[in-house]
């Protein structure tokens, strides 16, 4: 039942994909009365009547990059409605080349980051991608979960509509349009330093959905893979890798167990670690309950979520009874921030000099982006001032 059901979604999939490319069709050949409107928008595309068309019909077979381009440009460029049917056919003809060697290319995963640090028109590209095939291309364990549905009483999605809708999600709590909707998540994202780290774990917070054994900690694996792949720091991978292992302990926490009992909110806090960990698993959870079943998210969840984070966030701002257990973060936080400070050229000294003054709940409270910047602040002030 399953296989059938599975293929049943994928055969949906290529449908919505042929309806696509003949509208179009269609539009141009039967509605649309006025001459073709050619706008060029690199050397390797240009743009007909608001659709993107390659220039050379074996562009991707001569750079395969293009591949991932394709979508980096459409980001760029908002005015684009999309992707001409000639265009799509050829991304389809042209999977194959997307295999080891390609997910290899340092120049391709740059590509993909890049797609995800733009964040405007992320959710459209990453539905594009997956209908066209190039994100099961470029990630084969995301193939995995195209059209795979989940038997349980909550997920009304398949697995890879839920990811997509999750990562929607985030993207709205960033913007002010939405603020009315989540006020409180659209503030904690302002204080996400890094956006696509939050979306990378979005993207991956199901992936071994359908393997056997918990997924949770099967996906913390893949997802370790994932940014070793990309070139991703320590301290991003371990964030990374972190929410995709405990995507489901806020959401638990909260509609389990009591959470106006302050022994469960310092457990909770000792889970989490840090005030940045907790703001990442806050939004990935309101992002991922709400794209489970639009019936699914009600008052009391938002509240429940709510209120854990608050009493969290107050807990970890006054520090923790056993800050020792949080030491292999700590040390890793502290010696990130050391290294960066290092390339930017300031003394191992003149870095000791800084922190002298501070204590472990500091480097546990920010980010080693932000640690790194509070000393370069600092360093450069004259004593004498």
């Amino acid at each position: 039942v399953e296989q059938f059901m599975q293929f049943y979604f994928k055969t949906l999939l290529s449908i919505e994909r042929l309806n696509e490319m003949l509208l179009q069709l269609f539009n141009e050949r039967f509605i649309t009365d006025e001459l073709a409107r050619i706008t060029p928008i690199n050397d390797d595309f240009v743009a007909i009547n608001g659709y993107l068309e390659t220039t050379n019909d074996h562009l991707f077979e001569q750079r395969p990059l293009a591949l991932l381009e394709v979508f980096l440009i459409l980001q760029l460029n908002p005015t684009l409605q999309g992707i001409r049917a000639t265009t799509i056919r050829l991304i389809r003809k042209s999977l194959p080349l997307i295999d080891d060697s390609f997910r290899q290319n340092k120049s391709a995963n740059q590509l993909f980051i890049e797609i995800f640090r733009r964040a405007h028109g992320l959710t459209h590209e990453l539905r594009r991608m997956n209908r066209y095939g190039v994100l099961a291309a470029y990630l084969p364990c995301f193939a995995n979960i195209i059209a795979r549905m989940q038997y349980d009483l909550f997920h009304i999605y398949t697995v890879d509509e839920h990811t997509l809708f999750l990562i929607r999600n985030l993207r709205r709590f960033s913007l002010e349009a939405h603020r009315h909707e989540f006020p409180l998540c659209n503030s904690v994202f302002k204080l996400i330093a890094k956006p696509e780290l939050l979306f990378f774990a979005g993207l991956l917070h199901d992936i071994a959905k359908g393997q056997n054994g918990d997924h949770s900690k099967l996906g913390e694996n893949i997802a370790r893979d994932f940014c070793l792949q990309h070139a991703i720091s320590k301290h991003d991978t371990n964030l990374i890798a972190w929410l995709v292992r405990t995507h489901l302990l806020m959401s638990t926490t909260a509609q389990r167990k009591d959470i106006s009992d302050p022994d469960v909110i310092h457990e909770f806090a000792q889970k989490v670690g840090s005030v940045e960990y907790l703001n990442h698993l806050y939004l990935l959870t309101v992002a991922d309950i709400r794209a489970t079943n639009p019936e699914l998210w009600n008052d009391w969840k938002d509240s429940l979520l709510k209120e854990l984070y608050l009493a969290t966030h107050s807990a970890l701002r006054h520090g923790l009874q056993n800050p020792s257990a949080l030491g292999d973060r700590l040390l890793e936080n502290k010696q990130e921030a050391k290294d960066k400070l290092l390339n930017l050229g300031l003394s191992n000294d003149l870095i000791n000099h800084v922190w002298q003054h501070t204590n472990d709940d500091y480097f546990l409270r920010y980010s080693s982006d932000e640690i790194a910047w509070h000393t370069m602040a600092i360093s450069s002030v004259n004593e004498a001032d």
